[in-house]
Protein backbone atom coordinates (compact mmCIF):
# COMPACT_ATOMS: atom_id res chain seq x y z
CA UNK A 1 0.00 0.00 0.00
CA UNK A 2 1.11 3.51 -1.08
CA UNK A 3 1.84 5.73 2.08
CA UNK A 4 0.08 8.73 2.71
CA UNK A 5 1.94 11.56 2.75
CA UNK A 6 1.50 14.39 5.86
CA UNK A 7 0.56 16.91 3.05
CA UNK A 8 -2.33 14.72 1.50
CA UNK A 9 -3.43 14.06 4.48
CA UNK A 10 -3.55 17.78 4.96
CA UNK A 11 -5.55 18.18 1.45
CA UNK A 12 -7.83 15.69 2.28
CA UNK A 13 -9.16 17.00 5.50
CA UNK A 14 -9.20 20.32 4.18
CA UNK A 15 -11.50 18.81 1.70
CA UNK A 16 -13.28 17.27 4.16
CA UNK A 17 -13.83 20.10 6.20
CA UNK A 18 -14.89 22.28 3.16
CA UNK A 19 -17.68 19.81 2.65
CA UNK A 20 -18.47 19.94 6.32
CA UNK A 21 -18.97 23.44 6.03
CA UNK A 22 -20.98 23.17 2.82
CA UNK A 23 -23.42 20.41 4.45
CA UNK A 24 -23.63 23.01 7.33
CA UNK A 25 -24.29 26.42 5.20
CA UNK A 26 -26.93 24.38 3.21
CA UNK A 27 -28.54 23.02 6.32
CA UNK A 28 -28.60 26.43 7.74
CA UNK A 29 -30.37 27.76 4.74
CA UNK A 30 -32.78 25.37 5.26
CA UNK A 31 -33.99 26.39 8.64
CA UNK A 32 -37.36 28.13 9.22
CA UNK A 33 -36.75 32.11 9.68
CA UNK A 34 -38.41 33.40 12.88
CA UNK A 35 -38.87 37.11 14.26
CA UNK A 36 -38.02 38.04 18.01
CA UNK A 37 -40.71 36.94 20.31
CA UNK A 38 -40.73 40.34 21.80
CA UNK A 39 -41.80 43.64 19.61
CA UNK A 40 -38.51 45.40 20.93
CA UNK A 41 -35.26 45.65 19.16
CA UNK A 42 -33.14 42.28 19.95
CA UNK A 43 -30.83 42.98 22.85
CA UNK A 44 -29.28 40.19 24.50
CA UNK A 45 -27.93 39.75 28.08
CA UNK A 46 -27.06 36.23 27.51
CA UNK A 47 -25.91 34.17 24.07
CA UNK A 48 -26.61 30.43 23.36
CA UNK A 49 -23.99 28.35 25.27
CA UNK A 50 -22.68 30.39 27.52
CA UNK A 51 -20.64 28.85 30.71
CA UNK A 52 -22.60 28.89 33.49
CA UNK A 53 -22.81 26.72 37.11
CA UNK A 54 -23.25 23.47 35.70
CA UNK A 55 -24.56 23.97 32.42
CA UNK A 56 -24.39 25.67 28.94
CA UNK A 57 -27.04 28.42 28.08
CA UNK A 58 -29.47 26.49 26.58
CA UNK A 59 -31.37 29.74 24.54
CA UNK A 60 -30.41 33.58 24.33
CA UNK A 61 -31.87 36.02 27.16
CA UNK A 62 -33.80 38.85 25.31
CA UNK A 63 -33.64 42.56 27.10
CA UNK A 64 -36.39 44.55 28.19
CA UNK A 65 -35.15 47.63 29.24
CA UNK A 66 -35.35 46.61 32.65
CA UNK A 67 -38.66 46.60 33.09
CA UNK A 68 -41.61 43.85 33.14
CA UNK A 69 -44.90 43.72 31.42
CA UNK A 70 -44.03 43.54 27.48
CA UNK A 71 -45.95 41.73 25.21
CA UNK A 72 -44.56 37.89 24.58
CA UNK A 73 -45.77 36.54 21.12
CA UNK A 74 -45.23 32.98 19.27
CA UNK A 75 -42.67 32.77 17.16
CA UNK A 76 -45.01 31.00 14.95
CA UNK A 77 -48.09 28.58 14.67
CA UNK A 78 -48.71 25.72 16.51
CA UNK A 79 -50.09 24.53 19.89
CA UNK A 80 -48.88 24.88 23.46
CA UNK A 81 -47.72 21.92 24.37
CA UNK A 82 -46.40 22.40 27.94
CA UNK A 83 -46.79 24.96 30.49
CA UNK A 84 -44.34 25.08 33.95
CA UNK A 85 -44.87 27.33 36.81
CA UNK A 86 -42.07 27.36 39.66
CA UNK A 87 -40.69 29.77 41.99
CA UNK A 88 -37.17 28.89 40.96
CA UNK A 89 -35.71 28.08 37.45
CA UNK A 90 -37.50 29.47 34.44
CA UNK A 91 -40.56 30.69 36.51
CA UNK A 92 -43.62 30.55 34.35
CA UNK A 93 -42.71 29.40 30.75
CA UNK A 94 -44.44 28.43 28.38
CA UNK A 95 -43.31 25.66 25.65
CA UNK A 96 -45.35 25.77 22.25
CA UNK A 97 -44.53 22.89 19.53
CA UNK A 98 -44.56 24.04 15.58
CA UNK A 99 -44.99 21.77 12.60
CA UNK A 100 -41.70 23.49 11.48
CA UNK A 101 -39.98 20.48 13.71
CA UNK A 102 -39.22 22.94 16.47
CA UNK A 103 -40.29 23.97 19.60
CA UNK A 104 -40.08 27.55 21.15
CA UNK A 105 -39.51 28.02 24.94
CA UNK A 106 -40.48 31.34 26.41
CA UNK A 107 -39.29 31.71 30.76
CA UNK A 108 -39.49 33.85 33.73
CA UNK A 109 -42.70 35.89 31.89
CA UNK A 110 -44.89 38.11 34.48
CA UNK A 111 -48.10 36.32 33.81
CA UNK A 112 -49.70 34.54 30.53
CA UNK A 113 -52.28 36.07 28.43
CA UNK A 114 -55.76 36.15 29.96
CA UNK A 115 -56.84 32.76 27.67
CA UNK A 116 -54.04 30.62 28.71
CA UNK A 117 -54.02 32.28 32.61
CA UNK A 118 -57.49 30.97 33.27
CA UNK A 119 -56.75 27.69 31.88
CA UNK A 120 -53.51 27.69 34.52
CA UNK A 121 -54.88 29.22 37.17
CA UNK A 122 -58.02 25.91 36.84
CA UNK A 123 -55.00 23.37 37.21
CA UNK A 124 -53.47 25.30 39.66
CA UNK A 125 -56.80 25.14 41.87
CA UNK A 126 -57.39 21.66 40.98
CA UNK A 127 -53.96 20.54 41.98
CA UNK A 128 -53.85 22.71 45.17
CA UNK A 129 -50.28 24.44 43.97
CA UNK A 130 -48.51 27.55 42.86
CA UNK A 131 -46.15 25.14 41.43
CA UNK A 132 -47.34 23.18 38.36
CA UNK A 133 -45.69 21.37 35.38
CA UNK A 134 -49.09 21.05 32.72
CA UNK A 135 -48.75 18.92 29.17
CA UNK A 136 -51.17 19.51 26.32
CA UNK A 137 -52.07 18.20 23.74
CA UNK A 138 -52.42 19.72 19.93
CA UNK A 139 -56.02 20.19 20.13
CA UNK A 140 -55.61 21.78 23.97
CA UNK A 141 -54.25 25.36 23.38
CA UNK A 142 -53.58 26.03 19.20
CA UNK A 143 -51.59 29.04 18.44
CA UNK A 144 -51.30 31.59 15.78
CA UNK A 145 -48.50 33.41 14.67
CA UNK A 146 -47.70 36.66 16.34
CA UNK A 147 -50.54 35.35 18.95
CA UNK A 148 -50.19 37.08 22.32
CA UNK A 149 -49.00 34.63 24.88
CA UNK A 150 -47.97 35.96 27.86
CA UNK A 151 -45.81 39.03 28.60
CA UNK A 152 -42.31 39.82 30.13
CA UNK A 153 -41.22 39.07 34.05
CA UNK A 154 -38.74 38.06 36.46
CA UNK A 155 -39.98 35.19 37.59
CA UNK A 156 -37.76 32.26 38.72
CA UNK A 157 -34.17 32.48 39.12
CA UNK A 158 -33.81 35.16 37.12
CA UNK A 159 -31.67 37.31 37.97
CA UNK A 160 -33.36 40.66 36.67
CA UNK A 161 -35.96 41.55 34.05
CA UNK A 162 -35.49 39.82 30.76
CA UNK A 163 -37.33 36.55 28.40
CA UNK A 164 -35.36 33.86 28.36
CA UNK A 165 -35.88 32.28 24.56
CA UNK A 166 -34.77 28.61 23.12
CA UNK A 167 -35.52 26.61 20.26
CA UNK A 168 -35.16 22.84 20.33
CA UNK A 169 -35.36 20.13 18.48
CA UNK A 170 -38.21 18.25 18.02
CA UNK A 171 -36.42 14.96 17.53
CA UNK A 172 -34.63 15.04 20.54
CA UNK A 173 -35.23 18.24 22.59
CA UNK A 174 -31.50 19.00 21.87
CA UNK A 175 -31.66 23.35 22.17
CA UNK A 176 -30.43 24.97 19.04
CA UNK A 177 -28.80 28.73 18.64
CA UNK A 178 -32.35 30.62 18.18
CA UNK A 179 -29.68 33.21 16.60
CA UNK A 180 -29.69 30.84 13.16
CA UNK A 181 -33.36 31.47 12.83
CA UNK A 182 -33.16 34.62 11.97
CA UNK A 183 -33.32 36.40 15.33
CA UNK A 184 -30.42 38.69 14.63
CA UNK A 185 -28.67 41.45 17.47
CA UNK A 186 -26.10 43.91 16.63
CA UNK A 187 -22.67 42.90 16.60
CA UNK A 188 -19.40 44.22 15.05
CA UNK A 189 -17.68 43.97 17.80
CA UNK A 190 -14.87 41.26 17.88
CA UNK A 191 -15.26 38.88 21.50
CA UNK A 192 -11.76 40.04 24.08
CA UNK A 193 -9.72 37.04 25.01
CA UNK A 194 -9.38 37.26 28.48
CA UNK A 195 -6.61 35.10 29.52
CA UNK A 196 -4.29 32.23 27.97
CA UNK A 197 -3.15 29.69 30.44
CA UNK A 198 -0.34 26.85 28.79
CA UNK A 199 -0.53 24.06 30.97
CA UNK A 200 2.30 21.13 31.28
CA UNK A 201 1.46 18.56 28.92
CA UNK A 202 1.83 15.55 31.74
CA UNK A 203 3.96 15.08 35.02
CA UNK A 204 7.22 15.49 33.31
CA UNK A 205 6.60 18.48 30.74
CA UNK A 206 7.53 21.89 31.96
CA UNK A 207 6.49 25.70 31.11
CA UNK A 208 9.19 28.20 30.96
CA UNK A 209 10.79 25.30 33.85
CA UNK A 210 7.97 24.84 35.91
CA UNK A 211 5.57 21.96 35.83
CA UNK A 212 3.01 24.35 36.15
CA UNK A 213 0.53 26.51 34.76
CA UNK A 214 1.90 29.30 33.13
CA UNK A 215 -0.57 32.78 32.65
CA UNK A 216 1.27 34.78 30.35
CA UNK A 217 -0.20 38.65 30.89
CA UNK A 218 -1.72 39.38 27.04
CA UNK A 219 -1.74 43.02 24.70
CA UNK A 220 -3.46 43.89 21.43
CA UNK A 221 -6.84 43.34 20.67
CA UNK A 222 -9.04 41.66 17.99
CA UNK A 223 -7.31 40.21 14.70
CA UNK A 224 -3.67 40.68 17.03
CA UNK A 225 -3.33 39.53 20.60
CA UNK A 226 0.08 38.76 21.41
CA UNK A 227 2.20 38.04 24.07
CA UNK A 228 3.08 40.77 26.40
CA UNK A 229 6.31 40.47 28.13
CA UNK A 230 7.86 37.52 25.54
CA UNK A 231 7.23 36.48 22.48
CA UNK A 232 8.37 32.73 22.64
CA UNK A 233 7.69 30.27 25.64
CA UNK A 234 9.96 27.28 26.38
CA UNK A 235 8.10 23.97 26.34
CA UNK A 236 10.11 20.60 27.32
CA UNK A 237 7.69 17.73 26.32
CA UNK A 238 4.20 18.69 25.54
CA UNK A 239 1.55 21.47 25.99
CA UNK A 240 -2.30 22.18 26.67
CA UNK A 241 -3.63 25.22 26.18
CA UNK A 242 -6.94 27.49 27.77
CA UNK A 243 -8.54 30.49 27.12
CA UNK A 244 -11.23 32.53 28.97
CA UNK A 245 -12.73 34.90 26.64
CA UNK A 246 -16.50 36.59 25.92
CA UNK A 247 -18.28 38.62 23.30
CA UNK A 248 -18.73 41.81 22.90
CA UNK A 249 -22.12 43.47 21.18
CA UNK A 250 -22.80 46.52 20.16
CA UNK A 251 -24.63 49.15 22.72
CA UNK A 252 -24.11 46.12 25.52
CA UNK A 253 -22.19 46.38 28.42
CA UNK A 254 -22.67 42.90 29.69
CA UNK A 255 -19.92 39.87 28.42
CA UNK A 256 -21.91 36.96 26.57
CA UNK A 257 -20.60 33.62 25.23
CA UNK A 258 -18.64 33.01 22.14
CA UNK A 259 -19.90 30.82 19.66
CA UNK A 260 -16.33 28.78 18.92
CA UNK A 261 -13.09 28.67 20.10
CA UNK A 262 -10.45 26.99 18.37
CA UNK A 263 -6.57 26.30 18.88
CA UNK A 264 -3.90 25.34 16.10
CA UNK A 265 -0.57 24.37 16.11
CA UNK A 266 1.34 25.14 12.95
CA UNK A 267 -1.68 26.21 10.95
CA UNK A 268 -2.99 22.26 11.95
CA UNK A 269 -6.10 22.43 14.60
CA UNK A 270 -5.67 20.31 18.08
CA UNK A 271 -8.66 21.78 19.84
CA UNK A 272 -12.19 23.55 18.82
CA UNK A 273 -15.34 23.85 20.41
CA UNK A 274 -18.78 25.13 18.57
CA UNK A 275 -21.85 26.21 20.41
CA UNK A 276 -24.57 24.80 18.05
CA UNK A 277 -26.46 22.52 19.24
CA UNK A 278 -27.21 21.26 23.02
CA UNK A 279 -28.42 18.11 24.50
CA UNK A 280 -29.91 18.72 28.18
CA UNK A 281 -28.36 15.32 28.79
CA UNK A 282 -24.85 16.29 28.67
CA UNK A 283 -25.11 19.57 29.34
CA UNK A 284 -23.18 19.01 32.65
CA UNK A 285 -19.81 17.82 31.02
CA UNK A 286 -19.20 21.55 31.10
CA UNK A 287 -17.09 20.67 33.46
CA UNK A 288 -14.97 18.62 31.75
CA UNK A 289 -14.05 21.00 28.69
CA UNK A 290 -13.06 23.72 31.80
CA UNK A 291 -10.68 23.92 34.28
CA UNK A 292 -12.55 23.70 36.95
CA UNK A 293 -10.48 24.34 39.31
CA UNK A 294 -9.65 27.72 37.87
CA UNK A 295 -13.61 28.20 37.88
CA UNK A 296 -13.70 27.15 41.82
CA UNK A 297 -10.88 29.62 42.56
CA UNK A 298 -10.80 32.68 40.13
CA UNK A 299 -15.08 33.02 38.99
CA UNK A 300 -13.30 32.57 35.58
CA UNK A 301 -14.52 29.69 32.59
CA UNK A 302 -10.87 28.75 31.30
CA UNK A 303 -12.19 26.80 28.10
CA UNK A 304 -9.18 23.84 27.68
CA UNK A 305 -7.50 21.49 25.29
CA UNK A 306 -7.69 18.69 27.67
CA UNK A 307 -9.49 15.57 26.61
CA UNK A 308 -10.10 14.33 29.77
CA UNK A 309 -11.04 10.27 29.98
CA UNK A 310 -14.52 11.00 31.25
CA UNK A 311 -15.21 13.76 28.98
CA UNK A 312 -17.99 12.27 26.62
CA UNK A 313 -19.35 15.60 25.16
CA UNK A 314 -21.29 14.82 22.05
CA UNK A 315 -19.65 17.69 20.43
CA UNK A 316 -15.94 18.98 19.75
CA UNK A 317 -12.80 17.94 18.30
CA UNK A 318 -9.48 16.98 20.06
CA UNK A 319 -6.26 15.89 18.14
CA UNK A 320 -3.75 13.77 20.31
CA UNK A 321 -6.31 14.46 23.70
CA UNK A 322 -5.68 18.22 22.86
CA UNK A 323 -2.10 18.09 23.55
CA UNK A 324 1.18 19.56 21.37
CA UNK A 325 4.47 17.70 21.44
CA UNK A 326 7.22 19.90 21.71
CA UNK A 327 10.52 18.56 20.38
CA UNK A 328 14.25 20.10 21.81
CA UNK A 329 14.85 22.82 19.78
CA UNK A 330 11.75 22.96 17.65
CA UNK A 331 9.82 26.17 17.37
CA UNK A 332 5.75 25.80 16.89
CA UNK A 333 3.59 28.80 16.25
CA UNK A 334 0.35 28.88 17.73
CA UNK A 335 -2.92 30.35 17.07
CA UNK A 336 -6.09 30.77 19.18
CA UNK A 337 -9.21 31.71 16.80
CA UNK A 338 -12.07 32.93 19.06
CA UNK A 339 -15.44 33.94 17.28
CA UNK A 340 -19.09 35.21 17.55
CA UNK A 341 -22.03 34.10 15.58
CA UNK A 342 -21.87 37.06 13.57
CA UNK A 343 -18.67 36.40 12.03
CA UNK A 344 -16.37 38.70 14.10
CA UNK A 345 -13.26 36.98 15.41
CA UNK A 346 -10.13 37.51 17.30
CA UNK A 347 -7.05 36.19 17.28
CA UNK A 348 -3.81 34.86 19.64
CA UNK A 349 -0.15 34.09 18.19
CA UNK A 350 2.89 33.33 19.89
CA UNK A 351 5.55 30.90 19.31
CA UNK A 352 6.79 27.73 21.49
CA UNK A 353 10.27 26.14 21.56
CA UNK A 354 11.14 23.34 22.64
CA UNK A 355 13.78 22.60 25.53
CA UNK A 356 15.34 19.60 27.10
CA UNK A 357 13.31 18.24 30.06
CA UNK A 358 14.77 19.23 33.24
CA UNK A 359 13.81 16.57 35.24
CA UNK A 360 12.68 13.11 34.68
CA UNK A 361 9.75 13.23 36.06
CA UNK A 362 7.40 15.53 38.91
CA UNK A 363 5.28 13.17 41.31
CA UNK A 364 2.11 15.24 43.26
CA UNK A 365 2.20 14.66 46.92
CA UNK A 366 -0.55 13.10 48.56
CA UNK A 367 -1.26 13.12 52.25
CA UNK A 368 -0.26 9.34 52.79
CA UNK A 369 -1.09 9.33 56.80
CA UNK A 370 -3.99 6.56 55.53
CA UNK A 371 -7.34 8.45 54.80
CA UNK A 372 -6.77 8.66 50.91
CA UNK A 373 -7.72 6.36 48.47
CA UNK A 374 -7.30 5.80 44.73
CA UNK A 375 -9.87 7.27 42.12
CA UNK A 376 -10.47 5.38 38.63
CA UNK A 377 -12.87 7.73 37.25
CA UNK A 378 -14.66 4.53 35.49
CA UNK A 379 -14.96 2.01 38.35
CA UNK A 380 -17.18 2.33 41.54
CA UNK A 381 -15.86 3.74 44.82
CA UNK A 382 -17.11 2.79 48.23
CA UNK A 383 -14.85 4.81 51.19
CA UNK A 384 -15.77 4.47 54.86
CA UNK A 385 -13.74 6.89 57.17
CA UNK A 386 -15.00 6.87 61.29
CA UNK A 387 -18.74 7.58 61.00
CA UNK A 388 -18.87 8.50 56.84
CA UNK A 389 -19.43 6.41 54.05
CA UNK A 390 -18.81 7.99 50.42
CA UNK A 391 -20.19 6.23 47.22
CA UNK A 392 -19.85 6.92 43.71
CA UNK A 393 -21.01 4.54 40.25
CA UNK A 394 -18.37 4.51 37.53
CA UNK A 395 -17.86 7.31 35.45
CA UNK A 396 -18.77 9.55 38.58
CA UNK A 397 -15.42 11.79 37.87
CA UNK A 398 -13.90 13.00 34.63
CA UNK A 399 -9.93 11.77 35.39
CA UNK A 400 -8.13 9.92 38.00
CA UNK A 401 -7.66 11.48 41.14
CA UNK A 402 -6.56 10.77 44.86
CA UNK A 403 -9.76 11.55 47.15
CA UNK A 404 -8.58 12.89 51.01
CA UNK A 405 -10.73 12.82 53.95
CA UNK A 406 -10.27 14.46 56.93
CA UNK A 407 -12.09 15.61 60.37
CA UNK A 408 -12.26 19.22 61.55
CA UNK A 409 -13.55 20.14 65.39
CA UNK A 410 -17.50 20.31 65.25
CA UNK A 411 -19.78 22.73 64.67
CA UNK A 412 -21.72 23.96 67.38
CA UNK A 413 -24.97 21.92 67.81
CA UNK A 414 -23.41 19.31 65.38
CA UNK A 415 -24.10 15.58 65.47
CA UNK A 416 -21.02 14.45 63.96
CA UNK A 417 -17.19 15.52 63.33
CA UNK A 418 -17.05 18.38 60.74
CA UNK A 419 -15.66 15.99 57.88
CA UNK A 420 -13.89 17.45 54.78
CA UNK A 421 -14.25 15.25 52.10
CA UNK A 422 -11.74 15.63 49.42
CA UNK A 423 -11.93 19.89 47.50
CA UNK A 424 -14.15 21.71 45.79
CA UNK A 425 -11.84 21.85 43.37
CA UNK A 426 -12.71 18.40 41.95
CA UNK A 427 -16.08 17.90 39.91
CA UNK A 428 -18.39 15.31 40.19
CA UNK A 429 -20.40 14.41 37.05
CA UNK A 430 -23.12 12.47 39.02
CA UNK A 431 -24.63 12.46 41.79
CA UNK A 432 -22.63 10.62 44.58
CA UNK A 433 -24.12 9.46 48.19
CA UNK A 434 -22.65 10.62 51.00
CA UNK A 435 -23.86 9.21 54.55
CA UNK A 436 -22.98 10.21 58.01
CA UNK A 437 -23.80 8.23 61.44
CA UNK A 438 -24.72 10.89 63.83
CA UNK A 439 -24.08 10.70 67.81
CA UNK A 440 -25.57 12.41 70.98
CA UNK A 441 -29.25 13.28 69.51
CA UNK A 442 -32.09 12.90 71.62
CA UNK A 443 -34.64 10.51 70.09
CA UNK A 444 -37.59 13.08 69.80
CA UNK A 445 -35.36 14.94 67.10
CA UNK A 446 -34.27 12.19 65.05
CA UNK A 447 -36.64 13.07 62.27
CA UNK A 448 -35.22 16.74 62.04
CA UNK A 449 -31.30 15.15 61.14
CA UNK A 450 -29.98 16.17 58.00
CA UNK A 451 -26.32 16.62 56.43
CA UNK A 452 -25.32 20.51 56.31
CA UNK A 453 -22.44 22.22 54.41
CA UNK A 454 -20.00 23.77 56.96
CA UNK A 455 -18.35 27.13 54.88
CA UNK A 456 -15.11 27.96 55.90
CA UNK A 457 -16.50 29.94 58.52
CA UNK A 458 -18.97 27.58 60.24
CA UNK A 459 -21.64 28.72 58.32
CA UNK A 460 -24.28 26.10 57.42
CA UNK A 461 -26.31 25.35 54.31
CA UNK A 462 -28.61 22.21 54.33
CA UNK A 463 -27.77 19.59 51.41
CA UNK A 464 -30.63 17.09 52.76
CA UNK A 465 -31.25 13.15 53.58
CA UNK A 466 -33.18 11.95 57.04
CA UNK A 467 -31.62 9.06 59.31
CA UNK A 468 -32.18 5.23 58.88
CA UNK A 469 -30.65 2.24 59.72
CA UNK A 470 -28.54 4.69 61.84
CA UNK A 471 -27.14 6.68 59.43
CA UNK A 472 -28.26 9.83 57.45
CA UNK A 473 -27.67 9.43 53.48
CA UNK A 474 -27.87 12.32 50.79
CA UNK A 475 -27.21 12.43 47.34
CA UNK A 476 -24.58 15.26 47.16
CA UNK A 477 -22.92 16.86 43.47
CA UNK A 478 -19.82 18.72 45.18
CA UNK A 479 -17.15 18.12 47.25
CA UNK A 480 -16.78 20.28 50.63
CA UNK A 481 -16.98 19.81 54.58
CA UNK A 482 -20.16 18.13 56.20
CA UNK A 483 -21.60 17.80 59.09
CA UNK A 484 -25.12 16.22 60.53
CA UNK A 485 -27.14 18.79 61.86
CA UNK A 486 -30.98 19.27 63.34
CA UNK A 487 -33.23 21.68 62.03
CA UNK A 488 -36.21 22.16 64.42
CA UNK A 489 -37.01 25.39 63.83
CA UNK A 490 -40.29 26.35 62.03
CA UNK A 491 -40.36 29.25 59.04
CA UNK A 492 -41.10 32.84 59.67
CA UNK A 493 -43.94 33.94 58.35
CA UNK A 494 -44.24 38.15 58.13
CA UNK A 495 -46.88 40.60 56.46
CA UNK A 496 -45.15 43.46 54.42
CA UNK A 497 -48.35 45.70 53.75
CA UNK A 498 -51.15 44.51 56.05
CA UNK A 499 -51.85 43.03 59.70
CA UNK A 500 -54.82 41.43 61.09
CA UNK A 501 -57.84 43.52 61.27
CA UNK A 502 -56.56 45.66 58.20
CA UNK A 503 -58.21 47.32 55.93
CA UNK A 504 -57.08 45.98 52.54
CA UNK A 505 -59.27 47.14 50.11
CA UNK A 506 -56.47 50.19 48.76
CA UNK A 507 -53.85 47.58 48.39
CA UNK A 508 -52.97 46.21 44.99
CA UNK A 509 -52.02 42.87 46.43
CA UNK A 510 -51.27 41.09 49.75
CA UNK A 511 -47.36 40.74 50.38
CA UNK A 512 -45.94 38.62 53.13
CA UNK A 513 -42.16 37.72 53.67
CA UNK A 514 -41.61 34.08 54.35
CA UNK A 515 -38.39 32.40 55.06
CA UNK A 516 -36.57 29.09 56.35
CA UNK A 517 -33.48 28.89 58.80
CA UNK A 518 -32.03 25.80 56.91
CA UNK A 519 -33.68 22.66 55.47
CA UNK A 520 -35.67 25.31 53.38
CA UNK A 521 -39.62 25.58 52.58
CA UNK A 522 -41.15 22.41 51.38
CA UNK A 523 -45.08 23.76 51.34
CA UNK A 524 -47.12 26.50 51.37
CA UNK A 525 -50.91 26.27 52.01
CA UNK A 526 -52.82 29.64 52.14
CA UNK A 527 -56.40 29.55 52.48
CA UNK A 528 -59.40 32.30 52.65
CA UNK A 529 -62.49 31.62 54.33
CA UNK A 530 -61.41 28.17 54.97
CA UNK A 531 -60.84 27.36 51.04
CA UNK A 532 -57.40 27.38 49.04
CA UNK A 533 -55.86 30.47 48.15
CA UNK A 534 -53.86 30.51 44.34
CA UNK A 535 -50.71 32.75 45.74
CA UNK A 536 -47.73 33.63 43.75
CA UNK A 537 -43.96 32.20 45.71
CA UNK A 538 -40.92 34.02 44.52
CA UNK A 539 -38.43 32.12 46.07
CA UNK A 540 -35.39 34.15 44.84
CA UNK A 541 -36.95 37.12 47.19
CA UNK A 542 -38.58 34.76 49.73
CA UNK A 543 -41.67 36.61 49.00
CA UNK A 544 -45.71 35.30 48.96
CA UNK A 545 -48.21 37.86 47.41
CA UNK A 546 -51.46 37.60 45.81
CA UNK A 547 -54.59 40.39 44.16
CA UNK A 548 -57.39 40.62 46.04
CA UNK A 549 -59.57 39.13 43.47
CA UNK A 550 -60.64 36.26 45.57
CA UNK A 551 -61.59 38.31 48.58
CA UNK A 552 -64.89 39.38 49.89
CA UNK A 553 -66.58 42.46 50.45
CA UNK A 554 -67.10 42.40 54.52
CA UNK A 555 -64.45 40.19 56.73
CA UNK A 556 -62.14 37.50 54.87
CA UNK A 557 -60.24 35.30 56.64
CA UNK A 558 -56.76 34.44 55.56
CA UNK A 559 -54.74 31.82 56.94
CA UNK A 560 -50.92 30.80 55.71
CA UNK A 561 -49.35 28.06 56.59
CA UNK A 562 -45.78 27.14 55.77
CA UNK A 563 -43.97 23.91 56.25
CA UNK A 564 -40.01 23.32 56.10
CA UNK A 565 -38.32 20.05 54.49
CA UNK A 566 -37.97 18.89 57.88
CA UNK A 567 -41.75 19.03 59.31
CA UNK A 568 -41.40 22.09 61.24
CA UNK A 569 -44.62 23.95 60.23
CA UNK A 570 -46.14 27.76 61.37
CA UNK A 571 -49.49 28.91 60.87
CA UNK A 572 -50.50 32.46 61.18
CA UNK A 573 -54.36 33.55 60.87
CA UNK A 574 -55.37 37.64 59.54
CA UNK A 575 -58.42 39.34 59.42
CA UNK A 576 -58.65 41.36 56.38
CA UNK A 577 -61.92 43.89 55.93
CA UNK A 578 -62.48 44.94 52.01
Amino acid sequence: MTPISFRSTLCLGVLVLFHITLKAQDLKSKLPVYESPLELPVRLSATFGELRANHFHAGIDLKTQQKTGFAVMSISRGYVSRIGVSPSGYGKAIYITHPEGYTSVYGHLERFSPAIDSIVEARQYSQRSFAVNLQFSPGDIPVSARQLIGYSGNTGSSGGPHVHFEIRDNANQDALNPLEFGIAARDFIRPKIELLTVYPGDATSTINGFNKPLKPALAGWGPSYRLKNADTIKVAGSLQLGVACHDLLNYEPNKNGVQSIEFMADSIPFFSLKMQRIPFAETRYIHAITDYEEYRKSGKWVVWSKKLPGNKLPFGFWRNNGKVEVKPGQTVSIQVNVSDLAGNVSVLRFTVKGTNLAMPSLVNKIDSIGNSWPVQWDQALTVTYNNLRFESEPETFYDNFTLLLDTLRKVPGSFSQVYKLHQITTPLHKPATLSIKPEGYATPISDKLLIARVNNSGKLSAVGGKLKNGVVSVPIREFGRFAVVADTTAPTINPLNFKTNYKIDTLANLRIAVDDDLSGIAEITPTLNGKWLLMEYDAKNNLLFCPLKKFVKGENRLTITITDQKGNSNTREYLLKI
